[in-house]
């Protein structure tokens, strides 16, 4: 009989887990290029960022802003791995309108000619 009492309470906090995670902001990038490549996400003073492992063409990987201590309000940068790490975006504006978002970068090219777009 207890345990019924206890199913209720653990859908609500599965739901509002569900839901929560369901609204995370996450920046991606797909990788288009003909080289492995990581992905970063960075607070723009570079406090605090994370990254990704190694990823081939063809793959996508992702990074929750949750997971970063950036707090809406602040300025974050999206780089990629080449060498060295290459800039997707500088100074970009995290804001409440961004939950809920994903944002997929693509980086294309070659190990001597690359770019990254929105």
């Amino acid at each position: 009989m207890k345990l019924l009492k206890l199913i209720p309470a653990a859908a609500i906090v599965l739901t509002a887990f569900t839901t929560f995670e369901a609204k995370a902001f996450k920046i991606c990038l797909y990788n288009n290029a003909g080289f492995n490549t990581k992905l970063k996400v960075a607070k723009a003073d570079y406090s605090v960022n994370k990254f990704t492992n190694p990823f081939p063409a063809g793959q996508t990987k992702c990074i929750k802003m949750g997971d970063i201590p950036i707090s809406q309000g602040d300025n974050y940068d999206v780089l990629y791995w080449q060498q060295y790490w290459q800039t997707c975006t500088v100074s970009s504006y995290y804001s409440s309108s961004d939950v809920g978002e994903t944002k997929t970068y693509t980086v294309s090219g070659s190990l001597t000619n690359h770019n990254c777009e929105l």
